[in-house]
């Protein structure tokens, strides 16, 4: 078969096979599918808060600090959406989910002993030969998943895309639970910003404080009014930590979950099979005539 005519000729007279083959690749790839779990992305879209606003205290604030020898960094609005979304996959925002709802239950649901409230060590043959090699291996001992697995999880599954345009970012984060995805995201916005608020809560006191010490000993009346001014800001601050008006990241629509699931994708993955199908089974039957003509 060294023509291309050759070629042509396979596939015109075994084009109804052919398809027959795509066909039971397809029902293959159905049944297959009807075997996996489908998983559902949530999503949840965020913005900088008061950008214009805080940036234009935060020039103040300042000015302020260098008149008492304070340096304060930029601008505290970028800042804090900055920390916003290094905290997400911090083991302190874990912290507060576990707290909270305890994420690791369904993360971790075949250690989990419901009707005792704790983990357990996985049993089975398989975990049992698990520990073996582990313990070969000199890997630490079971425990119990605690924050840093929580935080891991959030890490690798917790995706992030960004909007160079308008400084806007969305999470997805995708599982077999719709409900549970939605919910854990907004576990983790609702504590994300509630870890924030109390640190700006703490650094607001101690600034406060620290200007009202400073106040004392100085005796110049435009120093006095400017530092007066950033005591009665950090009043400010400390009223914002206070309410439940985000402070660092602003939801830009609800957090939700795409109603059909993502993964796995139905219809291009029949597609695929199919014509995988289709291609295999055409290579098999030019691979046979070959090796027939050459016989």
């Amino acid at each position: 078969m060294d023509k291309i005519e050759n070629y042509i000729e396979v596939f015109q007279k075994r084009f109804k096979i052919l398809v027959l083959i795509g066909v039971v690749s397809g029902i293959f790839c159905i049944i297959f599918l009807n075997t996996v779990t489908p998983k559902y992305t949530a999503f949840m879209k965020i913005g900088p808060v008061d950008v214009n606003e805080t940036t234009s205290n935060s020039n103040g604030l300042g000015a302020a600090a260098g008149l008492i020898g304070l340096n304060l960094g930029g601008s505290e609005s970028a800042s804090s959406y900055l920390v916003f979304q290094e905290t997400i996959s911090s083991t302190r925002l874990a912290n507060r989910l576990i707290e909270k709802n305890d994420p690791r239950k369904v993360f971790f649901g075949s250690m989990y002993d419901e009707e005792n409230d704790i983990f357990v060590r996985p049993r089975g043959f398989v975990n049992w030969i698990k520990n073996i090699i582990k313990n070969i291996l000199g890997y630490p001992d079971w425990s119990e998943p605690e924050a840093s697995n929580i935080s891991s999880i959030i890490e690798n599954n917790v995706l992030r895309t960004s909007n160079l345009d308008n400084n806007f970012v969305t999470y997805y984060f995708e599982f077999e639970d719709r409900d549970f995805a939605i919910s854990f995201l907004k576990d983790i916005y609702e504590e994300t910003e509630s870890l924030i608020k109390q640190q700006q809560k703490m650094i607001a006191s101690e600034k406060k404080q620290y200007y009202l010490d400073a106040l004392k000993d100085v005796t110049s009346d435009t120093h006095r009014k400017i530092i007066s001014s950033q005591i009665i800001e950090q009043e400010r601050m400390l009223s914002k930590t206070g309410i439940s008006t985000p402070i660092s990241a602003m939801l830009i629509d609800d957090i939700d979950a795409y109603p059909q699931q993502t993964y796995p994708k139905r219809i291009q993955s029949i597609f695929f099979f199919v014509i995988v199908g289709f291609l295999f089974g055409y290579i098999y039957f030019v691979i046979r005539d070959i090796f027939l003509n050459n016989k």
